[in-house]
C-alpha cells in the first residue's frame, strides 16, 4: 500500500493502537512493536545490509532510556529503505457507496482493493458492473472501544435486530435524511426488513460517585428501548470482548478477559487515542561525578543483561570479556574515561547489598535540565546552545521583569527526544504506570527493548521565576486552586486505585504550578500572533517540584521541528531585551478580560470548567491550545492564579495595578 505519514505522527497523531484514515478510503491501524520486528527482520532476510537497526537507533537520550526502562530507542524507518510500517485493516464494517450494502472484511484483511461484489434481487448488482465501475466499499465511521484500551466493530447485526435471530443477515447502511444526527442513519436487515436507526448508541450511563460507565446501549440489545434498565445480567447485551487489533492475529484470536462496557465512538475523534510520550532536551554529561554519569546513562534492561553474564556458570576469563564487551557498546562516545565505568560497573555488579539502581524520575530529569540552564555558563556550540541574560539590560521601564523572574535563558538551539510508550482510549488518564502501557504495545508474555523514537531540533525561551516573589505571593494573598486540586486527584483515583501510593505517586500540584501552567498557556497564544508560530508550533515544559531538593519553579517555551537544523530564530528574538516586557504584559492583558467574560470568570469560580471541571476561569477563548502544546490534556489552568480576578485584581501573581 502506498499510504505516508510523518515520522512525527508516529508519535502522536497516528501511533500505535491509533486509527489512520488514508486517502481512497482505506482505514488502517499502525501494528504493534513486535510487528515492526518481524517486518524489519524479513527485509534483512530478504536483502540483507540494506536496513541494520543501528543506523536508526538514538543512542544519546540515556536518562530518558533510564526511565522507560528500554536498551535503546530507535527511529521510524524511512519508506527509502523499503520498508514499511505495519498496518492493520479496521474497522472491517464498510459499505458500498453505490447500493449502500454492508459488508464485514476480516481485521486482518489485507487487500488493497476492496470493491463492492453484491448481486441480489430487487437491489443494485454491482457484481454485473462493469470492472473499470465498481464502488470501493468505504469503511464505517463508528466503532466500540472500553477504557482498558480494547478496541472492536460495533456489533451492528445484533444491534438491528435487537437481539432477534435472523437466519442470514444481510445489511444495509442508510443516511442522507433528517437533521444529520445519529437519527438520520438507520441500518437495515435485507433478509428480514428490521431497520434500527443509530440514535442514542453513543449515549451511555455513568456512575456519578465511581465516574465509571454503569450502564451502556449495546448492553442493552434485546431489552426495551425506553427505560433505563440495568443491563448486567443481560443474555444478548454485548460487552467488550478484550480485542487488540494492534497486534494483528493474536490480538484477534488471544482477547483478554474483559467485560467492561463499551463506548460507540467515531473513528476520528480524539477521545479514540490519547498517545503517551514521554521527553527530555538534551544536555551535555558536564559537571557530573562518574557515579552519576554511570546511573544516568545505564538502563534497567541492561543492567539486567549485565547481571544474568555475571550470574552464568561461565569461565571467569570468558565472563569478564563478555561483560567488558557488553559494556563498550553500551558506551560509545562516554564522557568519562571507558576504563573507569568499567570499574564503576564492577563494583556494582560485585556488591551483593544492591539489588537496583535508583529508578529514575520525570521529575529528575527536569530538575537536571532545569540546573544546567541556571548553571550561568553559556554553550555556543553542539545540540544545546544558549545564552543567559540579564534582566537589568531589558526594556522595562517599571522593573517588571526583574521583580517576577529570576532568570531568563535564550536557548537557540536545542535536541528534544520524545518517546511513544502507551495509550489510552476514553480517557487522557488510565491509571497504568509506564510499564504496564508498555505492556500494550507487545503480546502477552513479551516484553520489547525498544521503543518508537523521535529527535527533533528547535529553540525555545527558559524563565526561571522569582522564589521571593512566590513566596510573598503565597504569604500575602494566600491563593487558593483546592476545588481544582481536589477534582484534578479524585478523577485521578477513579481511574486509578493506586493513585497516591508507591506504585503511583499523587501529583505535585499547588497553586503556583496552575500559576506556571496557566502563564505558560497565555504566553504561547501571544508569542503565536506576534512571531507567526502555529499554536501547534510552539509546546511548554512545566519546570516546578514543591520538594526542597528538587525544587523548581520555570517554564521552557519551545519549537522543534524535523529539520535537522531547527528553526530560523524568531522564537528566540522575542525573549531578547526588546520584546520580551512588551510579550509578557500583552499576554497578562489578554488574560485580565475574556471574550467569554464575566461567564468565564463566575463559571470558572464557583464550578470549574473542562473534563472532570480541573480549570477554574479557563476556556477556549482565553487559555486552551491545541493538545500537542500542551502536557496537561488542557487541565490545570486558572487565570485567577495569574492576574486575579474580577472582584480582586490583586489576587494573582502578577499585580498589573502595580
Amino acid at each position: 500500500m502506498n499510504n505516508k505519514i510523518r515520522s512525527s505522527q508516529v508519535l502522536n497523531t497516528f501511533s500505535i493502537g491509533q486509527i489512520i484514515p488514508f486517502p481512497d478510503n482505506n482505514s488502517l491501524m499502525l501494528g504493534s512493536l513486535q510487528l515492526w520486528d518481524k517486518l524489519i527482520e524479513r527485509r534483512q532476510r530478504e536483502n540483507p545490509g540494506i536496513v541494520e537497526r543501528a543506523d536508526f537507533k538514538i543512542t544519546d537520550a540515556r536518562r530518558l532510556q533510564r526511565l522507560l526502562n528500554v536498551s535503546y530507542f530507535l527511529k521510524p524507518i524511512p519508506n527509502t529503505k523499503r520498508v514499511n510500517l505495519p498496518g492493520i485493516r479496521f474497522p472491517g464494517w464498510h459499505y458500498c457507496s453505490r447500493c449502500k450494502v454492508m459488508d464485514y472484511k476480516p481485521i486482518t484483511y489485507e487487500n488493497d482493493d476492496l470493491v463492492c461484489n453484491q448481486n441480489f434481487i430487487n437491489s443494485p448488482c454491482c457484481a454485473k458492473i462493469n470492472e473499470g465501475y465498481k464502488k470501493k466499499l468505504i469503511p464505517v465511521r463508528f466503532i466500540a472501544a472500553c477504557e482498558a484500551g480494547h478496541i472492536q466493530d460495533v456489533p451492528f447485526i445484533e444491534w438491528v435486530h435487537n437481539g432477534n435471530n435472523c437466519e442470514k443477515p444481510r445489511l444495509q447502511w442508510q443516511s442522507g435524511y433528517g437533521s444529520g444526527d445519529l437519527g438520520s442513519i438507520s441500518i437495515k436487515c435485507l433478509s428480514c426488513n428490521q431497520t434500527r436507526s443509530l440514535a442514542g448508541i453513543t449515549q451511555v450511563v455513568i456512575d456519578p460517585e465511581l465516574n465509571q460507565i454503569s450502564n451502556s446501549p449495546l448492553a442493552r440489545i434485546g431489552m426495551p428501548e425506553e427505560g433505563n434498565y440495568n443491563a448486567e445480567n443481560n443474555p444478548n447485551g454485548i460487552k467488550c470482548s478484550g480485542l487488540r487489533p494492534w497486534l494483528g492475529s493474536n490480538g484477534i484470536n488471544n482477547p483478554q478477559d474483559c467485560k467492561n462496557h463499551l463506548r460507540v465512538l467515531i473513528s476520528g475523534g480524539s477521545n479514540v487515542h490519547f498517545a503517551k510520550t514521554k521527553s527530555s532536551i538534551y544536555i551535555p554529561d558536564v559537571g557530573l561525578d562518574l557515579a552519576t554519569f554511570v546511573a544516568n546513562n545505564m538502563s534497567e534492561q541492561l543492567l539486567n543483561s549485565l547481571k544474568v553474564t555475571y550470574d552464568q556458570d561461565m569461565q571467569n576469563d570468558f565472563k569478564t570479556s563478555l561483560i567488558n564487551q557488553q559494556i563498550e557498546a553500551a558506551f560509545p562516545n562516554p564522557t568519562f574515561p571507558i576504563d573507569d565505568i568499567k570499574k564503576q560497573i564492577w563494583s556494582f555488579l560485585t556488591n551483593t547489598e544492591q539489588e537496583n539502581l535508583e529508578q529514575i524520575t520525570d521529575t529528575q530529569i527536569r530538575f537536571e535540565e532545569y540546573e544546567y540552564y541556571l548553571s550561568k555558563r553559556d554553550n555556543l556550540y553542539g545540540d544545546l546552545v544558549f545564552e543567559t541574560k540579564n534582566l537589568a539590560h531589558y526594556d522595562d521601564s517599571k522593573n517588571f521583569l526583574n521583580d517576577c523572574f529570576d532568570s531568563v535563558v535564550l536557548i537557540k538551539r536545542l535536541k528534544e527526544t520524545k518517546a511513544f510508550y502507551g495509550f489510552s482510549r476514553i480517557s487522557a488518564f488510565d491509571g497504568k504506570n509506564i510499564e504496564e502501557s508498555k505492556q500494550m504495545l507487545v503480546e502477552d508474555g513479551h516484553q520489547s527493548e525498544w521503543l518508537p523514537a523521535i529527535q527533533v531540533y528547535g529553540e525555545g525561551i527558559f524563565i526561571k521565576f522569582s522564589d521571593s516573589k512566590i513566596e510573598k505571593w503565597l504569604e500575602e494573598q494566600k491563593p487558593s486552586t483546592e476545588r481544582i486540586e481536589n477534582s484534578y486527584h479524585q478523577s485521578r483515583l477513579q481511574r486509578d486505585v493506586n493513585y497516591g501510593n508507591l506504585l503511583n505517586p499523587q501529583k505535585d500540584i499547588s497553586p503556583v504550578f496552575i500559576m506556571l501552567h496557566t502563564f505558560a498557556h497565555l504566553l504561547i497564544k501571544r508569542l503565536c500572533y506576534n512571531c507567526g508560530y502555529g499554536s501547534s508550533a510552539l509546546r511548554e515544559k512545566i519546570y516546578f517540584s514543591s520538594q526542597p531538593e528538587t525544587k523548581m519553579n520555570g517554564i521552557l517555551i519551545y519549537t522543534s521541528s524535523g529539520d535537522s537544523e531547527g528553526s530560523l530564530g524568531g522564537l528566540v528574538r522575542q525573549g531578547t531585551e526588546k520584546f520580551l516586557y512588551q510579550n509578557v504584559m500583552d499576554a497578562l492583558n489578554d488574560a485580565s478580560w475574556c471574550s467569554a467574560d464575566p461567564v468565564c470568570t463566575d463559571i470558572g469560580g464557583k464550578s470549574g470548567q473542562g473534563p472532570n471541571n480541573i480549570n477554574g476561569s479557563a476556556c477556549h477563548n482565553c487559555c486552551i491550545l491545541p493538545e500537542t502544546s500542551c502536557e496537561e490534556f488542557n487541565g490545570l489552568l486558572d487565570r485567577s492564579v495569574v492576574v486575579g480576578t474580577l472582584s480582586n485584581p490583586n489576587s494573582g501573581f502578577f499585580n498589573l495595578k502595580k
